[in-house]
């Protein structure tokens, strides 16, 4: 039996994998040889079936999982909400900086409309 013809028969018939009964009446057409290696899979299924069923893990092992899960929990809720990094540091740079070059522009234009330079601003009060 060659992997396609295998790839095959387990996507066509996987849900069967638990229950060779029903397998070996959906599949009457394979030759002796087909069928005897489909019986040790069968058999290699079920065995890997038993050795890997749930199992209901230990309580002091959840507790330890648990206790673990909160200090990491923990951990990084302090760490993202820790000092500003490095992004917003130079967002805020960014923004001072632009605060004082507007700062700077409206103090050159209102001190040169002081002296003269510009047209005035004048309150007319009839």
């Amino acid at each position: 039996m060659d992997n396609v013809w295998l790839e095959t028969l387990l996507d066509a018939y996987g849900d069967y994998l638990g229950k060779p009964e029903e397998l070996a009446e959906k599949l009457p057409s394979l030759s002796v040889p087909e069928r005897a290696e489909l019986a040790s899979f069968l058999q290699l299924t079920s065995q890997l079936k038993m050795a890997l069923a749930p199992k209901v893990p230990d309580p002091e092992f959840r507790e330890n999982l648990r206790q673990s899960l909160l200090v990491a929990a923990g951990a990084e809720a302090r760490r993202s909400s820790g000092p500003l990094t490095r992004r917003w540091k130079l967002a805020v740079a960014a923004t001072a900086s632009g605060v004082s070059v507007a700062v700077g522009v409206i103090t050159v234009v209102v001190l040169s409309r002081a002296r003269g330079h510009g047209p005035a601003v004048t309150n007319t009060v009839n």
